[in-house]
């Protein structure tokens, strides 16, 4: 794994999620404020329960992906879990599913959302996937543009509060 660099200097690695990744997870949702949690969880979500822990760590690389970034310290051990991207493919069209991304507070605006969802897009292409759908709170221009970075959105639906875009993968 090739460290990366943030446009502020910080150094860090991607890599896919393991199930020892289950303390980087707890410490992770601590580490962002209620309007991270809400944008991400649509809801003032605090922590996981043992049973979703276990299925967030629990890819097969196929069907369900997920991609971590990992701080890295002066000696480039891993430190603590700072991002988490994922995707689930959709059980009726195997071409498609559902993606999200979440940074720390700490960590965002400088590139990592950006590096995640390109890792995670050139992963999803090489197991048949062609586009995704990402579910966001309506005013979260920062998630579109995000996602308009990896591919092109090509349908925009509204779903009471939350706008669901379909992105076709670049």
């Amino acid at each position: 794994m090739t460290p990366q660099v943030t446009a502020d200097g910080r150094r860090y690695i991607v890599r896919q999620i393991r199930p020892d990744d289950r303390e980087h997870l707890v410490a992770g949702i601590g580490k962002m404020s209620p309007a991270t949690r809400y944008q991400r969880f649509h809801n003032a979500r605090s922590e996981f329960s043992p049973e979703e822990l276990n299925f967030l760590v629990s890819c097969d690389g196929q069907n369900h992906i997920a991609y971590v970034a990992m701080a890295l310290n002066y000696k480039n051990e891993e430190g603590e879990g700072v991002a988490v991207t994922r995707f689930y493919r959709d059980p009726n069209n195997s071409e498609w599913g559902e993606v999200a991304v979440v940074v720390i507070d700490a960590w965002q605006n400088v590139g990592i959302g950006s590096v995640l969802l390109a890792t995670l897009a050139d992963h999803c292409r090489r197991t048949g996937v062609k586009g995704w759908r990402a579910t966001i709170i309506g005013d979260n221009e920062r998630a579109v543009h995000l996602f308009g970075k990896v591919g092109t959105i090509v349908l925009r639906e509204w779903e009471e509060r939350s706008l669901i875009l379909h992105v076709e993968l670049s």
